[in-house]
């Protein structure tokens, strides 16, 4: 008997209509539209960030080689290139892919943008 009325109850059921199954897509592909869309900004405030950070690493490491001592024992009390950082001084692991270092003299030195990197503008320090 209670057999009976299972089966009564569910012969009525027919599952989901294409008409709701049409609209659960549709409200799911408009969700994804809208994540795509928020993800897609934070790309270039990433590059811009990743841009700071290392022109931020790379005058610390100037900074520090200008105050470091030379073979007497003097201040260096000058500027030097992304070579002399990264080999003879070790104050960086390995050389920026974002920026290079040019004319480094007594009393500055200069960040450029690398060939192949996104950032821009130039950074004279100190």
């Amino acid at each position: 008997m209670l057999q009976r009325s299972i089966e009564k109850k569910r012969s009525g059921e027919g599952g989901f209509t294409l008409i709701e199954l049409l609209v659960v897509i549709v409200i799911l592909g408009i969700l994804a539209a809208i994540v795509v869309f928020a993800i897609g900004g934070l790309s270039g405030s990433a590059q811009k960030t990743s841009c700071s950070a290392d022109a931020n690493t790379i005058k610390t490491a100037e900074d520090a080689y200008y105050a470091s001592p030379d073979a007497n024992g003097n201040p260096n009390a000058t500027y030097t290139d992304m070579t002399t950082l990264v080999g003879t001084a070790k104050l960086l692991k390995q050389a920026s892919t974002l920026w290079t270092v040019s004319n480094p003299t007594t009393t500055a030195y200069t960040l450029t943008p690398a060939a192949n990197s996104k950032c821009t503008g130039t950074i004279t320090g100190p």
